[in-house]
């Protein structure tokens, strides 16, 4: 198996196949940053994991990529201003039709109700508006973010991930010039745990 060379940033639309994204740049050989999420996990949302950094993982993994090579990090728009645009070697925007992302993250804000994040509470009624903002936000902090360190990025777009998941791999793989055990990561995408999951993101 041979070494990554690249750190991988995964950013883009809430409920868009990020974290079936990270799961994909794991099967290639990357490896994640921090732990498990500070939201619960959920048999409904993504009973794998966010795939995300809690709180007392950003410094670290931030560092991380700092200092080597091979990391996989998802950070949505909000946050992003945190990473190093030097320690980064690609980018991955993922995307989803908006009608659907608005829909899938209202229903998982009706399931989160209520999120602790570095000492803010934040409590969700899942309604259309609070969505919007979300996606929104986080789409306007990660394209400023790119825009300003004239970053270039790969677009994964889940309905083309779903429906072609050979070819969007072998195109996600040319992008980061390298990847191991690309079989593996199709596999998983078809795998029908992963179909399911992916319709809510």
């Amino acid at each position: 198996m041979k070494t990554m060379k690249n750190n991988v940033l995964v950013t883009g639309m809430p409920r868009s196949g990020t974290s079936v994204t990270m799961r994909i740049l794991q099967a290639l050989g990357y490896t994640r940053l921090g732990n498990k999420h500070v939201r619960h996990c959920d048999p409904q949302f993504n009973p794998d994991g966010y795939e995300e950094l809690n709180e007392e993982d950003y410094i670290p993994a931030m560092q991380s990529l700092i200092d080597g090579k091979g990391y996989c990090v998802k950070v949505f728009g909000v946050f992003i201003n945190m990473v190093a645009p030097s320690s980064v070697d690609k980018v991955i925007m993922c995307t989803r039709d908006m009608e659907q992302a608005v829909l899938s993250t209202q229903e998982m804000f009706r399931g989160t109700a209520k999120l602790e994040w570095y000492g803010k509470k934040y409590t969700f009624t899942g309604t259309r508006k609070e969505a919007e903002s979300t996606i929104i936000n986080n789409m306007f902090g990660a394209e400023k973010w790119l825009k300003f360190h004239k970053k270039g990025y790969h677009v994964s777009k889940l309905e083309y991930l779903k429906a072609n998941p050979g070819q969007a791999i072998e195109e996600l793989v040319k992008y980061l010039g390298e990847g191991n055990n690309i079989q593996s990561a199709i596999a998983l995408v078809r795998g029908q745990k992963c179909q399911d999951i992916a319709i809510n993101g």
